[in-house]
């Protein structure tokens, strides 16, 4: 049981625990949730040595208390408490500015808010519905097997010698672990970053220094903060990493 007050205060308290990981961190990740959804972005990263923007990254990724937690792997091993026997697996990950998701499907707007999604019919006869975005964003994927989604980057960027020359589409095939990913040259497509907000290109944080700030400790909730345990795994925590293979996909 719990009154308007009582509730009001335990989402102020989670949103500030929230919060409170990072001032930079938060929000700054572009996650394509639905089959066939579709990001048209242009790549911050340039693919150059010692690219700030551009990143490999490990992450141990497993179930914990009804949610999805995601720990960075370091060279001295996971970064926090993990379940026994979890085995990472290896991303890229590049900041991008993200003009819009395409999705195939528009949510309740009840569930989803407001949402002011242009409705458009494709040369195919479906319609799709845009979600405007125009921000920096970041893109993790996984290598893929074999390699082919990372090969695919590696081909965009030998035909445009950097990755930033053009517009890439990213597209989602797939739900939950049964996903796979493209990348693919947008020939059709321009983004223009606005004038006003060039500047923020050289202000965005470094992967490095973002995935140790965002993934470096397991989310723990405000209402399981004081407990001295709180870095314990549980012993039913089940991580998606069950194999020693890196072709592992995260849940979304």
């Amino acid at each position: 049981m719990a009154g308007i007050a009582d509730i009001q205060t335990r989402y102020e308290s989670y949103q500030k625990n929230r919060n409170s990981q990072s001032n930079n961190s938060l929000g700054r990740e572009l996650f394509l949730k639905q089959d066939g959804d579709q990001a048209f972005i242009k790549s911050i990263a340039t693919g150059s040595p010692d690219d700030p923007y551009l990143a490999e990254i490990r992450l141990h990724t497993f179930r914990e208390d009804g949610r999805w937690q995601s720990v960075l792997h370091t060279e001295d091993g996971p970064a926090d408490e993990v379940p026994e026997g979890s085995v990472p697996s290896r991303k890229f990950s590049l900041w991008a500015y993200v003009s819009e998701v395409v999705h195939p499907e528009k949510p309740q707007t009840g569930l989803a808010g407001d949402l002011n999604w242009e409705e458009k019919v494709m040369p195919s006869g479906k319609t799709m519905f845009i979600e405007p975005i125009n921000d920096f964003r970041i893109i993790t994927l996984s290598f893929g097997r074999g390699r082919y989604l990372w090969n695919e980057l590696v081909d965009i960027y030998n035909d445009w010698q950097g990755l930033d020359k053009g517009v890439l589409r990213i597209k989602r095939n797939g739900l939950s672990t049964d996903t796979t990913y493209t990348i693919t040259a947008a020939s059709d497509k321009t983004i223009e970053i606005p004038e006003d907000r060039l500047k923020e290109t050289t202000e965005l944080t470094a992967l490095d220094e973002y995935f140790a700030d965002r993934y470096g400790k397991k989310f723990v909730p405000a209402s399981q903060s004081t407990n001295s345990n709180t870095n314990i795994v549980p012993k039913d925590a089940v991580s998606t990493s069950d194999s020693t293979s890196d072709e592992v996909q995260m849940p979304f």
